[in-house]
């Protein structure tokens, strides 16, 4: 059974639907893009091996996904199906390379390899693709990082692979680097650092 069917199988069983998110201050639910950045190289190799899967979809225009309970609820799911399918590895460990984006068929990756896999599945159950955004963050430790940006009508959530729960980006403690544009999977925007933690953010909107 292939790493597909078992997902299939989870998203099948009935899960109680996790609870409502709140709002960010001020209404910022979303987070600020910046000027355009320069595209990961490790996506520039990922796109020659998975060139299908980095074409601009014809409804790259449909960027914003309302969260029903439902969808909220396969958000929820495919992230944590996927946080215990996967073995965390290092790309030195497996490739011999510091840096490979790549996605887990022997189920061992590291955190780009997650988001890669929950971006695939999702988008096989019908989100678009523009509303799915990898995103370079500096996680708590200040370490490089990658999580999965899903632009909702209820805000940036971030599904990432050493966290279970869904949060909101400006509840999740990291720093925000850039991610992919939503018209473009191919172009990186800037994100210019914001960090995502409450008391700033509210700091920040208060002025």
């Amino acid at each position: 059974m292939n790493i597909h069917s078992i997902v299939a199988i989870a998203l099948s069983v009935l899960f109680a639907a996790p609870p409502a998110f709140a709002t960010g201050p001020a209404g910022r639910d979303r987070m600020h893009v910046g000027a355009t950045a320069r595209t990961p190289a490790a996506w520039t190799r990922f796109c020659k091996q998975y060139r299908d899967d980095c074409l601009v979809q014809p409804s790259a225009a449909a960027t914003t996904v309302t969260l029903t309970p439902d969808r909220r609820q396969e958000l929820d799911v495919v992230n944590r199906v996927f946080n215990r399918l996967i073995e965390p590895v290092s790309d030195l460990e497996q490739y011999g390379m510091v840096e490979v984006w790549n996605y887990a068929p022997n189920r061992k990756g590291d955190c780009e390899d997650y988001v890669l896999e929950k971006r695939r599945r999702l988008i096989e159950l019908g989100w678009p693709a523009a509303s799915l955004l990898i995103t370079v963050v500096y996680d708590k430790k200040n370490s490089g990082h990658a999580v999965l940006t899903v632009v909702t009508d209820q805000g940036d959530l971030v599904l990432d692979n050493v966290n279970d729960d869904m949060l909101p980006w400006w509840n999740s403690g990291f720093t925000f680097l850039w991610r992919q544009s939503a018209a473009d999977p191919n172009v990186w925007v800037d994100l210019e650092r914001t960090i995502g933690r409450p008391e700033l953010y509210t700091a920040t909107a208060r002025r």
